[in-house]
Order: C-alpha cells, then structure tokens, then sequence
C-alpha cells in the first residue's frame, strides 16, 4: 500500500505538505495523545479513494498535454487558486476559519490546486480542437405537429410558411415567435438556442445557414423538433469577445467528459487500492 507520503509526493511539487511524522501528537482528550500513526489508517479508509481518483485522472490529463505539447505555468494555477480561495473567504461568514472549512468541504488547497491544475490542463487540450468557423448561435421558432396525421402536419407546415413570410415582409421576431408559442420562457429569450455544431442542423439547414448574415433567417424545414424557423446570431469565425467566450464555455462542457472518457479507454489504468476482498 501507498503511504502518505509517497500519496504527498505524487502531487505536483510542493503543493501537498509533508505528513506528520508517526510520533508527532496531533491532537489530546484530556491526558492521552492522538498521534498521527493512530490517524493514517483511517485517512486511507475516508480519503484514500477519493485521492487517488483525483490523482488518476490528473495523471491522465497530465500524460496527454505533454504527448500534445500543452502546458500550463504554475503560476497560472496558483493564480487561480487564489481567485477561488478569494472568493470563498468573502462569502465565509465573520470569525469562521477558511482553512478549516476548506478541510471540512474536502478540499484543502493541496487537492483544489490538483483538481484547478488538471481543470486547466483539460481545457487547453479540449479547446485545441475548437473550430469557430463550424458554429453558429441560433434562436429558432418551432410549429409542431399535435399527431403523425397529414393534416395536422399540412397544418403546422402552413404555419411556418406564413411566419417566415411574416419575417420576409421585416415583421419583428418576437412578434412572430408570439404567434407559435405562448411559453414565458421562451419569449422572454425570444427563442434562443444558444451555440450549435452547423453540421448538426438538417443537411439543408446546415447549408443555408453558412450563407446567412446575422440576423437573416432559414427557410422553414422539418426536423426531429418539429417545423422550425431558425434566425443567425452570430457566428464562431465573427463573434465578439462576449460570444466568443460563451462559445467556448458551452464548447467545453459538451466536450470535456467526451474527452476524459477517451483518455481513460486509450490507458490502461491498473487499481491495487482498495484491495480486493
């Protein structure tokens, strides 16, 4: 079995502090001493799997950026482990020890600055294969069908020509969207999707999407939703610095576990702990 201080040692240097030493008293109730040779079997027991989860996966991420030839400075990752440290001591309410509830939530600055590092690390790798120019953000209108039957589709199919018409003749597209649904929600975004792959859109769509402007809209076109209507916010290759970082985001929480999950496919990962029973 791993001893703490080799669990120590594993982690990017001088991050995790030395393990007492066997002897040292940590801790006494009333006369008698709790050492710290009386705490590590049971450090192993609560946190032992925990750790070496955290420490797998960095090894993985870690292992990748340098076949890769990505690479994140230390100062990056302590500098982003005191924006968060910062922004837990300002909620913390007056009197209340940061160290201790950090160590209470299970994450002392040695494992936040692993999970920050390997979170960094990851990013980079994802966003390596970010192509902007395959993105759009939509919004979209959408008329569905209440039943398989052809009239009711004839039905909704009318609808949709009749707002696209609407929007061709420059009627406001919130006020078109009004006429398709009545959902709050929706209207209160007016209808917006967000950031989407083009070659994900009906193969129509996705072609007529890469010749509009901002603001221009697609011609109504059946998809697993129903009849939609889609109108171009931006695009990846044009977006501002705003749009840009949201694509980004959206970007990497679609692809982040994608990524991970190949990792551990292309690896083989051998676990002797906890020993089987």
């Amino acid at each position: 079995m791993l001893s703490l201080l080799l669990l120590a040692l594993a982690a990017p240097q001088g991050n995790a502090p030395p393990p007492p030493k066997p002897e040292r008293v940590l801790a006494k109730v009333g006369s008698e001493a709790i050492r710290a040779s009386d705490v590590e079997a049971y450090l192993w027991d609560w946190r032992g799997y925990e750790a070496l989860q955290d420490l797998i996966s960095f090894r993985l991420v870690e292992r990748e950026a340098k076949r890769a030839g990505v690479s994140v400075s230390r100062q990056e990752t302590l500098d982003a482990l005191q924006q968060q440290v910062t922004a837990l001591q300002s909620s913390l309410p007056k009197g209340k020890s940061l160290e201790d509830t950090m160590r209470q939530q299970g994450f002392p600055r040695s494992r936040l600055f692993l999970r920050i590092r390997s979170e960094q690390l990851l990013d980079r790798l994802v966003l390596h294969d970010l192509k902007p120019s395959e993105f759009a953000k939509v919004s979209t209108l959408i008329f569905r069908a209440a039943s398989e039957q052809t009239s009711v589709l004839a039905a909704a199919i009318r609808q949709a020509d009749e707002a696209y018409a609407d929007l061709a003749k420059g009627e406001a597209w919130h006020d078109v969207l009004a006429t398709a649904t009545t959902d709050k929600h929706i209207l209160s975004t007016d209808g917006l999707v967000g950031w989407r792959e083009i070659s994900a859109f009906p193969p129509t769509v996705a072609e007529e999407m890469k010749k509009l402007k901002p603001g221009q809209t697609t011609h109504p076109a059946q998809t697993k939703n129903g009849i939609q209507i889609f109108r171009l916010e931006a695009t990846g290759d044009g977006a501002s610095a705003k749009d840009a970082e949201e694509l980004r985001q959206t970007y990497l929480s679609a692809k982040r576990p994608e990524f991970l999950a190949k990792l551990r496919q292309a690896v083989k990962i051998e676990r002797f702990y906890p020993p089987a029973k």
